[in-house]
C-alpha cells in the first residue's frame, strides 16, 4: 500500500466515512470516479449504499464493514448492473477468496465481526487504530484477487 493510500484512508476516516464506505471510495478513487462530483455516474450512490452496512450493520456483532465494503467494491468491478449485462464468471470465486482471506486474517481476533476484531476496546464503535491497518491490508488483497482473475480494478465496468 502506498503512502498516498495510507493518507487517503486517514483522510476519509477523519471525514466521517466508515470502513465499508472507505473500501468503496478507494476503488472509485483509482477508477477516477470522484464521489464528490455532481452525483451522476460518480459512484456517490455506491458510497451511500455502503453506508447502510457500516459498523457491522450497526451492530458490533455484525460482519466487519471492511469485508462487506471489499465485496461491494469487487461487485462494482464484476457484478451484473443491468438486464443486458452478465456478471464476471468468477465473481463468486473472487468474493469467496477475499472472504476466506479475511476470515483467516481475523481468526486471531476471534471472528469477522466488528466486536470480535475490536474486542472490548471498541464499544461498538470503530477504532481506527485497529481498523486502519486491517483496512489497508484488505484493500491490497482485494486488488490482488481481482487481478488474479483478470479484472483491472482501475477500470470502471462498462455497460
Amino acid at each position: 500500500m502506498s503512502d498516498e493510500a495510507f493518507g487517503r484512508v486517514l483522510a476519509l476516516g477523519a471525514a466521517g466515512y466508515c470502513c465499508t464506505q472507505i473500501m468503496v471510495r478507494l476503488l472509485l478513487d483509482v477508477q477516477g470516479r470522484d464521489a464528490s462530483g455532481d452525483g451522476l455516474g460518480d459512484g456517490r450512490d455506491a458510497v451511500r449504499a455502503a453506508g447502510g452496512l457500516c459498523r457491522g450493520f450497526g451492530l458490533s456483532e455484525g460482519t466487519c464493514g471492511i469485508l462487506l465494503g471489499g465485496c461491494m467494491a469487487m461487485g462494482l468491478c464484476a457484478a451484473k448492473g443491468h438486464v443486458a449485462e452478465e456478471p464476471h464468471e468468477a465473481l463468486e470465486a473472487m468474493t469467496t477468496e477475499f472472504a476466506e482471506w479475511f476470515r483467516e486474517r481475523t481468526a486471531p481476533s476471534g471472528g469477522i465481526s466488528c466486536g470480535a476484531i475490536l474486542g472490548d476496546s471498541g464499544g461498538g464503535r470503530p477504532d481506527f487504530g485497529k481498523c486502519h491497518g486491517l483496512l489497508l491490508e484488505a484493500h491490497g488483497k482485494m486488488f490482488e484477487v481481482l487481478a488474479a482473475y483478470g479484472v483491472d480494478p482501475t477500470q470502471p465496468r462498462e455497460g
